[in-house]
């Protein structure tokens, strides 16, 4: 799979822009996801997110699907997938919130993929890992639609799953209009589990989530099926 940081896109695709300066080097860690950097990327892909959320110390069948590298092909030509990758021997426990200086929770032992999509949903309705985050707008706060992967104990389940969760989204998504409602109704039909949030700015949940990958020493990647 073509993986590459989302800080390495975002600086490409505003190394040209005229608002840069002439290096289009970002000078730091607030400009990957200002809003020039965001238009940028949106403006680029122009169709849906997706976050794939999991924890591979546990999320033994999501991990190995991801390193198979069906991912290049299930997530189809309108997909734009988003992943944590962390250092193994990166330190679960600390640091503290605090510490962090965010406005989210951390807990002892839970992994960054929990916390942020946590951060997306009411305490009572907080959908269980793994599974998928899909939003198509950084820029204007929107709900966003997350699929469970929770249940699927084999790989071939989570494949199988992935594969028509894609090609849902793919056959929702106009231009950059993704037709959410439509999304859905085939997530219903074919007895997928999922939960809509409320409204957030992915701009913002972005940096967080790249600003705690960071913290435990990894970084948020995007799979890229061509060169930028």
């Amino acid at each position: 799979m073509n993986l590459i940081s989302i800080a390495s896109v975002v600086q490409e695709l505003s190394r040209n822009h005229e608002q840069r300066h002439a290096t289009g080097e970002i000078q730091n860690r607030e400009d990957v996801f200002s809003e020039t950097a965001a238009a940028a990327l949106q403006n680029y892909h122009n169709g849906p997110f997706a976050f794939l959320a999991f924890d591979p110390r546990i999320d033994t069948p999501v991990t190995e699907y991801v390193e198979t590298g069906a991912l290049t092909a299930d997530t189809g030509t309108r997909v734009l997938l988003l992943m944590f990758a962390m250092e193994q021997s990166s330190p679960l426990s600390q640091p503290s919130a605090t510490e962090l200086g965010l406005p989210i929770d951390i807990r002892t032992g839970e992994h960054p993929s929990v916390t942020v999509i946590n951060k997306l949903f009411p305490t009572l309705k907080r959908p269980i890992l793994p599974g998928i985050l899909f939003f198509d707008e950084l820029l204007e706060p929107v709900e966003a639609v997350y699929v469970s992967l929770a249940g699927y104990l084999t790989v071939s389940a989570v494949a199988n799953v992935c594969r028509t969760v894609f090609a849902a989204i793919n056959l929702a998504s106009h231009n950059s209009n993704t037709q959410y409602d439509d999304f859905c109704a085939v997530l219903l039909r074919e007895r997928i589990v999922y939960s809509r949030s409320q409204p957030a700015c992915f701009r913002e949940w972005l940096y967080r989530v790249r600003e705690l990958a960071r913290e435990f020493r990894g970084e948020v990647f995007a799979l890229f099926k061509m060169a930028l």
